[in-house]
């Protein structure tokens, strides 16, 4: 839970900052004491994360109710194009983003870049093998998570779509599956619809 509010990359802040600056607005004060019987401070902070990270469940959309209730009708042709693309071997996406959670759960270095301003899982391993990897994101809810990358770089479906179809930049680390798509116009389109 903490994690995000500490790295450099992201908040860059001691937990004790953010309880000052939070303990400032007198709503989410109230808020703390309603719902914790206690002043804002670092265990408030964990709990109130952790709670509505717990809230952020995703199982009914529509390709959910078309993949796993067998609702036929909840995607649309383009949408059904775009599956077929998505867990094709010409395209391997599901590879890495198989059902039912649409991740492997494994760090991965795509090429987005030929040198990373963060070193990635490298951080914690220390591994040179390991720079440039991040951990596969899931595409639940996909649509809904703009930006995308793990720096936020492209804020488009399209963007990221277009970028596997180029097969991502030359990386020494980079996976093996990423490589040029060839991809039409028409399939890029089409495989930045699924829900």
């Amino acid at each position: 839970t903490l994690a995000p509010v500490s790295d450099s990359n992201e908040m860059n802040l001691d937990i004790l900052q953010v309880s000052r600056r939070l303990s400032e607005d007198d709503y989410l004060t109230s808020l703390s004491r309603a719902a914790y019987g206690r002043a804002i401070d670092p265990y408030v902070i964990t709990r109130a994360l952790a709670a509505f990270q717990r809230t952020l469940v995703s199982y009914d959309s529509a390709y959910d109710r078309y993949e796993f209730l067998g609702q036929k009708d909840q995607l649309n042709e383009a949408q059904l194009r775009g599956r077929a693309l998505f867990f094709s071997p010409r395209t391997k996406c599901g590879g890495c983003h198989g059902d039912p959670f649409m991740t492997d759960f494994e760090f991965h270095n795509i090429g987005l870049y030929t040198t990373y301003a963060d070193p990635g899982r490298e951080r914690v391993t220390y591994d040179p093998a390991d720079a440039g990897k991040f951990k596969t994101p899931s595409l639940r809810y996909i649509a809904l998570t703009a930006p995308y990358m793990h720096d936020g770089s492209m804020g488009t479906l399209q963007e990221v779509v277009a970028f596997y179809n180029r097969g991502g930049q030359d990386h020494p680390n980079k996976d093996f599956r990423i490589q040029p798509l060839g991809l039409s116009p028409a399939e890029e389109a089409d495989l930045g619809r699924l829900p």
